[in-house]
């Protein structure tokens, strides 16, 4: 009888030090970019003469260098302590970007040689980007400073899952030239569209300084994280356009509503600069410019790599069990 209740009494607390190896971090925090990439603002004045003899000339130049990586992070990890000193760990992240913004201006002078008539467009460009990533790490611990103050360092890498970002382009049209008034364009016009980008899977590297404080099973954390992220798109979908408010998405071709990007761009691809034989109207009896073979096919163009690059403040609980 002793020897079965000192087995059972050996077995909880062998249970017991096994479960409190196993522990829960819940953190959230905010980071700032450190690597950037350009989204600039550019205002040009473009002087039209009827002699064809046409001259842009640019007012201003605004470079936005951003990250898509910046904003706020929220994360949980299950970890798991193999000795006093070293533990693994898996993550699940969810970031939530900070908008980035845009402006450009373009006007249009009509006239030989002076202008007799203005036509002027204001650009607005917003971005925004959400992401889920999945983080092994390993967890390096040092000694407790009065058995409540523990510093650590934690690596690993981070793979997305899951994301995409969001971008919205607003024109405003005044006084619009003759072109765009046969498109339908009218004096004060909004064009608003809507896209979204999905990217690629990438792998990055992540990594964090901390210093956690413990009372018993709980503890709270403070950390510097850092984060090393890019990654490269992969298509663009067309979501929303609207044309003062009423939905014109019936108005565009398959080539204006997908982008499918690529990393090399020929004479073969469905791109109207590189290959403008595949956009030429087939029947000019209809009066449809758009009949072209290459219009009723998603657009190719080669490939862009956004920045998600950051380092950021968390801080957070740790529960063991």
């Amino acid at each position: 009888m002793k020897k079965q209740l000192l087995f059972a009494l050996s077995f909880v607390a062998l249970m017991q030090a096994e479960a409190q190896k196993l522990y829960v971090n819940l953190h959230t925090g905010y980071s700032i970019p450190t690597t950037r990439e350009s989204f600039a603002s550019t205002n040009f004045t473009q002087i039209q003469y009827a002699t064809n003899n046409n001259i842009i000339q640019k007012t201003s130049d605004e470079l936005i260098a951003t990250t898509l990586g910046s904003g706020s992070q929220f994360g949980l990890a299950l970890g798991y302590q193999l000795t006093e000193h070293l533990a693994l760990e898996l993550g699940a992240h969810y970031l939530n970007g900070t908008q980035q913004s845009a402006h450009g201006d373009v006007t249009i002078n009509y006239g030989d040689p002076s202008p007799t008539r203005v036509s002027h467009v204001d650009v607005d460009i917003r971005r925004k980007t959400t992401q889920v990533r999945v983080t092994p790490s390993v967890v390096v611990r040092g000694g407790g400073m009065l058995k409540i103050l523990y510093p650590y360092a934690r690596f690993g890498i981070m793979m997305p899952v899951g994301g995409k970002t969001i971008s919205e382009v607003s024109r405003h049209f005044t006084h619009p030239d003759t072109v765009t008034m046969l498109l339908g364009y009218t004096n004060d016009s909004t064009i608003y569209s809507q896209y979204k980008t999905k990217g690629q899977f990438n792998v990055g590297l992540q990594s964090a300084l901390g210093v956690q404080l413990k009372f018993g099973i709980i503890g709270v954390f403070v950390e510097v994280a850092h984060q090393a992220l890019s990654v490269r798109a992969d298509k663009t979908t067309l979501l929303q356009h609207t044309r003062n408010g009423k939905d014109a998405v019936d108005l565009l071709t398959p080539y204006d509503k997908s982008t499918q990007f690529v990393d090399k761009i020929t004479s073969e691809s469905n791109n109207i600069i590189y290959n403008p034989g595949a956009f030429a109207d087939p029947d000019l009896s209809n009066n449809n410019p758009y009949d072209g073979a290459g219009y009723q096919k998603e657009k190719e163009d080669l490939r862009v790599v956004g920045q998600y690059s950051n380092i950021g403040l968390n801080i957070g609980l740790q529960v063991r069990f």
